[in-house]
């Protein structure tokens, strides 16, 4: 019987990794995927459809094909997102509902995806080659960051399904608890850890505080900028260069129709990043434009520590607010690609903090995860049903406009409301390592003039439990409770994760009705929400918002058959080119034969099918439906030509 593994993904920006955790050698194993340990976040559409390393060679070829950046999008709207101010091969539009399609164009061709699709197919290209070394499963605890939204959450949840992961083994942790669960597994038992954990990935930038205490992780306190990464510093590179480069070869790479340009002085900025990441002082740069065109040029390294300074600048003043938060001395865990350039040790040690060097700083996350998984899976929890009648379930919808607080319901039909089952979630213990999270965000209720009220704070230890006491706003039927997560003060600058009204008494007067709501949020992130009036003859209801369970059906099954419509394409256009590579070598067999004698019929026919197949040349993005035509009529005549000729080739 094959020992169970447990499985870690780090679903990064730019770059993934997978890792295993094996309980009979108590170690983690980074999986190499097509050679790598790290694999580029980036698919490809053309046909065939690439992943990984070999999509990001064609950044080079034809960019506008590739997409890439998903973690930046997924689950924010197109005007959040259109903010960021990126530079893509490829455009992006808001849909109806204000969310994100990624515009793939080349030769009059279009397709389009979204963030949720893409993330799906990196999932799904990462659980294909990890079950080729480790065999089937539909379970894993996949990395997200610190401060990753509700709607963040439940969109990689969709992308997660979408590749084939169950919905009820995904778990998600944030990034620096993955860190931080690394080093605690081999870090002294004995010993009274105190640490930060950088990481500075490709599109984020999370700072955390955490305490090791006899094998118990606490995080402390977080902090970041979601909006900030290793990308971020490519991106300055190539500013500094594309003056350089429009002086010396003529070349504007920042113009619509140069995004092939623009992409091979992007891959050349991350060599430099890569390759100032070591000892090296000076860099050499040499550019192969077309035209024969060649850009070549030097950064010293003091030229580079400027260029990138106001970026690692912004992480060491997060990184100092999270250290001053505690007098103990503290050790600090780098992880992130980015983390590995020299200036970021050298700021961080001028803070007086030591830098712990043996974590991998590509892979710890990922085997963090691993390991995790490893604890959530042989944890037991406890659950306790409730009385049916003290367990009604209202509508908790996601909407996309707002609701006042405490107004009469607007809504006409209302879902039967069903009994739920209340889980109640111990410390996580296994092996004898505890976790204690916290909360990432603030979540509140807002008020009659959109003020957010909040009952429970960032920080905060998870499972946590807040109460406040509302009265009614206005005169009605119903109360009408908006739901959000946030830190600012108005509604219309945090996240709504749910709407859920209650019938009153009708035509309460304003302030007639007394009651309390209760948020609490479990260690998996799932929020119980209490209602309960404290007038004469008030009720009470109970409802449950899991952040990390729910998942958008309709926007799954759209992208899962988007993804059966690409794997039916590439099937055909592989069919027939199989058909055509089969009918070239059957012509040129029989002419071979023959090619004494072209004016005899056996020449003519075989000439005649390799005019057929010129004059029927096409491109790979070609619409299926003319593939599935053309290889329908090559594939009479080839039938008709072998029925006449089959025994010339024998």
């Amino acid at each position: 019987m094959n020992e169970e593994v447990y499985v870690g993904i780090d679903l990064g920006t730019t770059f993934c990794s997978v890792a295993v955790y094996r309980p009979s050698t108590q170690e983690t194993e980074v999986l190499e995927i097509e050679g790598s340990k790290t694999i580029p976040s980036q698919v490809y559409y053309g046909t065939p459809t690439y992943f990984g390393q070999k999509a990001k060679d064609q950044l080079q070829i034809t960019p506008t094909l590739v997409a890439y950046d998903s973690k930046r999008m997924i689950g924010r709207t197109y005007d959040e997102v259109k903010a960021q101010n990126m530079t893509w091969p490829f455009r992006i539009e808001g849909t109806s509902d204000n969310e994100v399609d990624i515009i793939l164009e080349n030769k009059g061709k279009t397709q389009v995806v979204s963030p949720v699709q893409v993330s799906a197919e990196i999932l799904k290209y990462l659980k294909t080659h990890a079950e080729k070394i480790i065999g089937k499963f539909d379970g894993a605890v996949i990395t997200i960051p610190q401060a990753f939204s509700d709607a963040q959450r439940k969109a990689t949840k969709n992308a997660a399904i979408i590749a084939g992961f169950d919905p009820n083994k995904i778990h998600f942790l944030p990034e620096p608890t993955s860190a931080a669960i690394k080093f605690a597994h081999k870090a002294s038992a004995d010993h009274r850890h105190h640490i930060l954990i950088y990481d500075f990935g490709g599109g984020t930038f999370d700072i955390s505080r955490a305490t090791i205490n006899n094998r118990k992780i606490k995080i402390n306190s977080t902090g970041g900028d979601s909006k900030l990464g290793g990308q971020d510093i490519d991106a300055a590179i190539v500013d500094y260069l594309a003056p350089e480069i429009e002086k010396q070869v003529g070349i504007k790479i920042k113009e619509k129709g140069q995004e092939r340009m623009y992409n091979l002085v992007k891959a050349e900025a991350e060599e430099v990043k890569k390759k100032f990441s070591t000892s090296i002082k000076t860099v050499s740069i040499t550019i192969k434009f077309d035209d024969n065109k060649i850009f070549e040029y030097k950064i010293r390294e003091a030229k580079f520590k400027s260029i990138i300074e106001p970026i690692i600048d912004r992480t060491i003043a997060l990184t100092n607010e999270q250290a001053e938060q505690t007098s103990d001395e503290q050790q600090i865990i780098l992880v992130g690609g980015s983390s590995m350039i020299p200036l970021i040790t050298e700021r961080i040690e001028e803070l007086g903090l030591s830098v712990i060097a043996d974590i991998s700083r590509l892979t710890a996350v990922a085997e963090g995860a691993a390991y995790y998984h490893y604890i959530n899976k042989n944890h037991k929890k406890k659950v306790v049903k409730k009385p049916p009648n003290s367990n009604r379930l209202p509508i908790v919808t996601p909407l996309n406009f707002s609701q006042p607080l405490i107004t009469p319901r607007e809504i006409e039909e209302i879902e039967e409301r069903k009994p739920v089952e209340r889980v109640i979630s111990q410390p996580i213990l296994a092996d004898d390592m505890e976790i204690i999270e916290i909360l990432s965000s603030s979540i509140g209720i807002a008020d009659g003039n959109d003020n957010i009220i909040k009952i429970l704070k960032k920080g905060e230890k998870l499972p946590c439990s807040g109460t406040q006491k509302f009265k009614n706003f206005c005169n009605g039927d119903a109360i009408g409770i908006n739901i959000y997560e946030g830190e600012d003060s108005k509604a219309e600058k945090c996240k709504k994760i749910c709407y859920a009204d209650f019938d009153i008494p009708p035509n309460s007067p304003k302030g007639s009705i007394t009651f309390e709501f209760t948020i609490s949020v479990d260690n998996n992130n799932l929020i119980e929400c209490h209602y309960k009036r404290t007038d004469e003859s008030g009720d009470s209801e109970y409802f449950l918002i899991d952040k990390d369970r729910s998942a958008d059906r309709y926007a799954v099954e759209i992208a899962k058959r988007k993804i059966r419509e690409k794997e039916e394409r590439e099937r055909i256009i592989f069919d027939f080119e199989k058909l055509v590579e089969t009918v070239l070598n059957t012509t040129q067999k029989l002419k071979k034969k023959f090619q004494t004698n072209k004016k005899s019929a056996e020449w003519k026919a075989a000439e005649e099918l390799d005019i057929w197949i010129e004059d029927h040349e096409t491109d790979r993005n070609t619409d299926p439906a003319e593939y599935k035509g053309l290889f329908d009529e090559l594939q009479d005549l080839f039938d008709e030509f072998m029925t006449k000729y089959k025994n010339h080739l024998q």
